[in-house]
């Protein structure tokens, strides 16, 4: 897998990340020789989904701090909210992320090739004071994606495997020449165009026109016991499942009713989208605790904006807690009642069958 070395290198703005592509290019999957790069469609089909989600996370000062230092809280809340996407990015791709100020008090984020790298196991960034660091680098010592490169690596093998075997028939077996002998030229000519020429799509023949008498042993090749296309999906579970996706939300599961998406969604922002918008804000928060300021790290948080299933599930969560506390009320006043008895109440309440 590549490593960027400079794809992050700031104007010194706190500029919005959307409107500036990165500089550099990289590839998920293992350069290979021959191997055509599928993985990468596959991976960013999980990550685009997170991307997307990301768009919804906006960063802001709390509600319940006032004082001077609000405006600067502000700027850098603004400042993650607007480089989300790249912060994210560069904490997968190297576990680590630094971010400072300019002179003019601006906030930008630190390109690798800036970081001066020490400490006892020569593996912390020296020359910033404000850096974080992802708990796969934390206990592993590698950035999340490096943490994936097998599982990727395995899921473009399993895919140029099955794009071979669909060009080339699946054809395994012994050529021989019955008329004459084959010399080893003739053999890796044939053998080549075989290769090149032969196959079920529309650019490959499908016929094979021969000179000569040949004949042909047939080795047993159970493709369908392969089950690549299983395999390739396990995988793509595995890299889902890694970055917290429910794989009701990939195109590839198939089986996805409506209520599994609303469920899925609701999982997706709970169980992936918070806990990487946390990892962020415990960045920012450690910036206010290095800062001068006189409020609490607590000033900066973050919502989640724009995303209905979430505001339905927050509805039917609140009105199950209003029946809940009515319930509980009428449980009360039944107590205090000479004879009533509360039994079927309290059991409905304990059930949360209110």
């Amino acid at each position: 897998m590549s490593r960027l070395t400079d794809i992050f290198t700031r104007n010194r703005l706190s500029s919005n990340a959307v409107n500036r592509p990165i500089t550099s290019s990289v590839t998920f999957s293992p350069f290979n020789i021959g191997s055509k790069r599928f993985a990468d469609a596959y991976v960013m089909m999980v990550l685009e989904r997170i991307f997307r989600g990301l768009r919804n996370v906006n960063y802001t000062v709390s509600d319940e701090v006032r004082g001077e230092g609000v405006p600067d809280v502000q700027q850098l809340a603004d400042f993650l909210t607007a480089n989300l996407l790249d912060l994210v990015w560069l904490y997968w791709q190297r576990g680590i992320v630094a971010i400072a100020k300019d002179r003019d008090g601006r906030w930008y984020m630190v390109s690798p090739q800036y970081w001066k790298m020490g400490g006892i196991n020569g593996n912390e960034v020296t020359n910033y004071d404000i850096v974080t660091y992802s708990d796969s680098y934390r206990f592993l010592g590698k950035s999340d994606l490096d943490a994936l490169k097998d599982h990727i690596s395995r899921l473009d093998r399993l895919v140029n495997a099955d794009d071979y075997l669909t060009q080339s028939l699946g054809a395994f077996g012994i050529l021989s020449g019955k008329s004459m002998g084959l010399t080893p030229e003739d053999k890796k000519a044939f053998l080549d165009g075989i290769k090149r020429d032969i196959g079920i799509t529309s650019d490959k023949y499908q016929f094979i026109c021969m000179g000569s008498e040949i004949d042909f042993k047939q080795v047993s090749l159970p493709i369908d016991e392969l089950k690549l296309s299983d395999k390739v999906k396990e995988e793509v579970m595995a890299i889902a499942g890694y970055f917290g996706v429910p794989y009701d939300l990939i195109p590839l599961s198939g089986k996805s009713t409506y209520d599994n998406q609303k469920q899925a969604i609701i999982d997706f922002y709970r169980n992936c989208i918070s806990p990487i918008a946390e990892s962020i804000l415990d960045l920012g928060r450690y910036a206010i605790k290095r800062s001068d300021l006189m409020l609490p790290s607590r000033a900066l948080t973050f919502t989640l904006d724009n995303i209905p299933e979430l505001e339905a599930d927050k509805d039917d969560t609140d009105s199950r807690l209003e029946r809940a506390t009515k319930a509980a009320e009428l449980i009360e006043k039944m107590k205090s009642i000479e004879g009533a008895d509360p039994t079927l109440y309290i059991d409905i309440l304990n059930n949360g069958k209110n």
